[in-house]
């Protein structure tokens, strides 16, 4: 990936993945309580939407475990 790139971890499959130059609307984002969150495919977008809250936590106890 292109280090200029903005990137993100997609919270379903924990992949990272390259945010697009454009931030339009497609089945490979969603955004949920106000954020925006990137999906390496259109089946993870879906999980996520069936149950955000489950994937949400799941990224934050990640991302606490990186900071301890």
């Amino acid at each position: 990936m292109d280090s200029k790139k903005r990137k993100h971890i997609d919270p379903v499959c924990l992949m990272e993945v390259e945010i697009p130059e454009t931030d339009d609307l497609d089945l490979k984002s969603a955004t949920y309580e106000g954020n925006r969150y990137y999906f390496c495919s259109p089946f993870c977008a879906a999980a996520f939407i069936n149950s955000p809250s489950r994937f949400i936590d799941r990224l934050k106890k990640l991302n606490n475990n990186k900071n301890k």
